[in-house]
């Protein structure tokens, strides 16, 4: 069944001028790992980058200069085989294209929540755990 996630990016930025390089990336990962998503040979089948995205099952937010400045996950649940990671593989293969930005993970029970930071064409991830104790108590981990 798996846990009901939330993915969402704010403050991101991926220019025109990269997406040659970042949609390769995407389809060596998809080549490489295809358990990190739902149909890894719709990614591969792809000849762009919005394409690979959309296929990858995500939504994707564009300002007037075309540049990607919003990613978020078009479904509830990560895919049925992928890591307990995901979805850093496929961050790690953007990230090199991205200029800044971050990528929210949380789970409906609030079991889980993972931030990603683009930064320096590198992933940096903050996680925290949150486990909840009784009605309206709530303990943090980090």
């Amino acid at each position: 069944m798996g846990i009901v996630l939330r993915v969402t990016s704010s403050d991101l930025e991926l220019p025109v001028e990269a997406f040659a390089e970042a949609h390769a990336a995407l389809r060596r990962v998809a080549q490489e790992r295809p358990s990190e998503f739902r149909d890894a040979s719709a990614v591969l089948g792809t000849g762009d980058l919005i394409a690979a995205l959309v296929a990858a099952r995500w939504r994707v937010g564009r300002d007037d200069q075309g540049r990607v400045t919003e990613l978020r996950y078009a479904s509830d649940k990560a895919p049925p085989d992928s890591s307990e990671a995901w979805p850093a593989a496929f961050l790690e293969a953007l990230a090199p294209s991205v200029l800044r930005g971050t990528v929210s993970v949380s789970s409906e029970e609030e079991t889980l929540s993972r931030v990603y930071e683009f930064r320096d064409g590198e992933l940096y991830e903050r996680k925290s755990r949150t486990s909840t104790r009784g009605p309206g108590r709530t303990t943090r981990k980090r």
